[in-house]
C-alpha cells in the first residue's frame, strides 16, 4: 500500500485518502491479532500511554461513517495522557457507537466528551484514589429499559436476536 502511494499523482488524493484507509485498517487488524495471541496465552494487557482524544474520534468517526447520524465532540483542553490497551480501546469505542447507532434507527446524534477528573480516597466507589480521564458517550435514543439497568455489564447479557441484520447486544 505504500509502495502504491508512492505512485499515485498529484491530484489523487480521493486515491491516496483510500490508500491511508487501508493501512490503518491493517495497522488495527495487527493490533487485534496481538491481542488475540495475548490473551490466548493468558497475558495481560499492551498498555502504553495513549492520547484520549484522537483515537476516540478516529474510531467513532469510522463507525458513523455510513450512517444518519450528527456527532459532536467535546474535550476539556490539556486532557491527560492515558494508559490503555489502544486495540481494547478501540474496541470499545467501537461498540459504544453501534449501540447507539442502533438505538437511533431513524437518526439522531451522539455526543462524545472527555474531561479530567481526580478520584480522593474518602469518595465511595470502585475507582482507587487517583487522576482519570472521564469519557462519556450520550445519545438521543430511546434509552434502556429500567429492567435491564442491572443486566448492562453482563458480558452476555443482550435484548437481541442474533443473526443477519441484528444488533450485537
Amino acid at each position: 500500500i505504500s509502495l502504491a502511494k508512492l505512485y499515485l499523482q498529484q491530484g489523487e488524493s480521493k486515491a491516496r485518502e483510500k490508500l491511508t484507509e487501508a493501512e490503518k485498517t491493517i495497522d488495527r487488524a495487527r493490533g487485534l491479532t496481538t491481542q488475540l495471541i495475548t490473551f490466548s496465552k493468558g497475558g495481560s494487557p499492551l498498555k502504553r500511554v495513549l492520547t484520549l482524544q484522537p483515537v476516540v474520534v478516529e474510531e467513532s468517526r469510522r463507525t458513523l461513517s455510513d450512517v444518519r447520524i450528527a456527532s459532536r465532540y467535546t474535550f476539556q483542553d490539556e486532557l491527560w495522557k492515558v494508559l490503555a490497551d489502544e486495540p481494547q480501546l478501540r474496541q470499545v469505542i467501537r461498540q459504544l457507537v453501534r449501540n447507539a447507532v442502533e438505538a437511533m434507527p431513524q437518526g439522531g446524534s451522539l455526543s462524545i466528551s472527555g474531561r479530567n477528573t481526580t478520584v480522593d480516597a474518602h469518595r465511595e466507589g470502585f475507582l482507587p484514589a487517583g487522576k482519570y480521564v472521564e469519557l462519556s458517550v450520550a445519545d438521543t435514543g430511546r434509552g434502556i429499559p429500567e429492567e435491564h439497568i442491572s443486566q448492562v455489564f453482563d458480558p452476555y447479557f443482550t435484548t437481541k436476536d442474533f443473526g443477519p441484520q441484528r444488533g450485537m447486544g
